[in-house]
Parts: C-alpha cells; sequence; structure tokens
C-alpha cells in the first residue's frame, strides 16, 4: 500500500527543510490526498499507469510541488529536470516508494533523505558522480569534487577519482550513499538551484495554489487542504465529495464563477 501516516509526512517536510536550510528554499505541506487504486500502487516510470495517475491528481504544478507516494518497486524515487516539464508536462512531481519515508521499511534509506535527493533533481541538480565512468565533471557545480558512484557510508577519505582534486563527498544529497552519511549540499548546489529555478519554473511556491481542473474525492477516498494556503478556482470548477474533504485555515475564492465544494450523499 502507498498510504502512510500523517506523522511520517509531517517528519518529510521536517527533513526536507533541514535539507535545505542552507539554501533560499523551504517546505510546507499544503495538502494531503488519499486514493486507494491498485493500478498506482507498483509503478514504473514513464508508465501509462504514472501518466494516468499524475493526470488525475496533480493540483497547480505551476506553483506546487506534488508528491506522489507508492508502492513503486522500480525505484526508491524519481523526478524530472525542470526545462523537461516544458516538453513533458506530466513529467511534473517527484514519486517516492513508501518505505523511504522517514520511519520506513527501506533499511538505511528511511530518514526521508531519498525525497531530499529527488526534489534536488525537481531544482535543476544532476548526480555529483560521474555516470560513465571516466572521471569526468558530472553535475556543472565548481565546489563538488569530481568521483564516481558512491553507495553505502564510504569513509571520510575515499577517493575514486584519485587524479582529480578533494575527497568524494559521500556526505552531499545528491551522491548514492547512504541516509545516514547523507547531510549538505555545497553553496555552488545552492546557486544552481537559484538560477535554474529562476529560468525554468519561477512561478513555483508560495501560498497560492490554482484549482484549473475538476477535483473528484471517490468514495473511500480523502482529501485535506492544509497550511493557510488560498485556493483559488478557475471558471465552473469545482470540489466533487463523495468520500471525505476537509480544510483547515485555507481560503476558496475564484476571479469568476466558480462551482464550489459539492457534498454528495454519503461524503
Amino acid at each position: 500500500s502507498g498510504d502512510v501516516l500523517d506523522s511520517q509526512l509531517n517528519s518529510q517536510i521536517y527533513m526536507l527543510n533541514l535539507g535545505y536550510s542552507n539554501t533560499s528554499f523551504s517546505f510546507f505541506l499544503a495538502g494531503i490526498n488519499r486514493i486507494k487504486n491498485n493500478n498506482w500502487r507498483n509503478l514504473y516510470q514513464d508508465s501509462q499507469q504514472e501518466i494516468s495517475m499524475k493526470n488525475s491528481l496533480v493540483i497547480d504544478p505551476e506553483h506546487a510541488l506534488n508528491i506522489y507516494i507508492t508502492s513503486t518497486m522500480e525505484y526508491y524515487g524519481w523526478t524530472s529536470y525542470p526545462w523537461e516539464k516544458q516538453i513533458y508536462p506530466l513529467r511534473q512531481g517527484v514519486v517516492i516508494r513508501t518505505g523511504c519515508l522517514p520511519g520506513g521499511d527501506i533499511l538505511d534509506n528511511n530518514l526521508g533523505k531519498v525525497v531530499v535527493h529527488e526534489v534536488g533533481h525537481f531544482l535543476g541538480l544532476f548526480h555529483t558522480f560521474d555516470e560513465f565512468l571516466k572521471c569526468q565533471d558530472a553535475d556543472q557545480v565548481n565546489d563538488t569534487p569530481i568521483h564516481l558512484e558512491n553507495t553505502g557510508c564510504p569513509p571520510d577519505d575515499a577517493d575514486t577519482c584519485t587524479g582529480q582534486p578533494g575527497f568524494d563527498p559521500i556526505y552531499n544529497y545528491m551522491n548514492y550513499t547512504n541516509d545516514p552519511c547523507r547531510n549538505q549540499f555545497t553553496y555552488g548546489q545552492s546557486e544552481r538551484m537559484d538560477q535554474i529555478v529562476q529560468e525554468f519554473i519561477p512561478n513555483i511556491g508560495g501560498s497560492i495554489i490554482n484549482i484549473i481542473n475538476y477535483i473528484t474525492i471517490n468514495s473511500g477516498n480523502s482529501l485535506q487542504l492544509l497550511g493557510n494556503i488560498t485556493a483559488i478556482f478557475s471558471s465552473g470548477k469545482r470540489i466533487i465529495v463523495n468520500g471525505s474533504f476537509t480544510s483547515n485555515n485555507v481560503i476558496f475564492t475564484s476571479n469568476s464563477t466558480w462551482g464550489g465544494i459539492q457534498f454528495n450523499s454519503g461524503s
């Protein structure tokens, strides 16, 4: 199952803010959408299931980071780079395996740092290591030493590219080391994220969420909107509730006529 506890989600937001504390980025939980759909439990990247899931669930990808949590088996998580959104709009957001959240069941990668890593890609960072095994600059960041892929928790003096200056950045979030090791972004990585976001996703963030499609909450599913946000509905759009809907400190408004929130019998 992809369902997780509220406490895990709150812990994940804490880990995101901790990880990005030396950058210009911060995060808050704007909403939780719980869905029962067996077709979306075991996803593969770029599969029809992923496309279907994101088509159905995405909320305002121009302003909001959508994180999809499922029991995916292909990878621990994946996302796309900001510049890919123009070509593949449905590659927005981050997909994460449930066991990688804080308290999850994936040993050594259940502290919430896989999400920190994937959000780094979402904001424009590459892996720090050279995936082509040639000991060449891989991430276009000057203050991350050139190295090959690290796994586990190597010693501080790990040096997979001895002809290049510096030891391997085993503590960097964009390496492939385990969660207990990863705890830093460099100044250069922070600068790169700022530049990439400004160029490709300048509107990401803030407290305004645009509802541009109908949102239907089926029986047995739930949607919570949180975090002092303002939900602006496009003309005629509404939330249709057959399951459970709650909101906390949310302002609902529209620039024109909107359909409101429709609670059906049994919701």
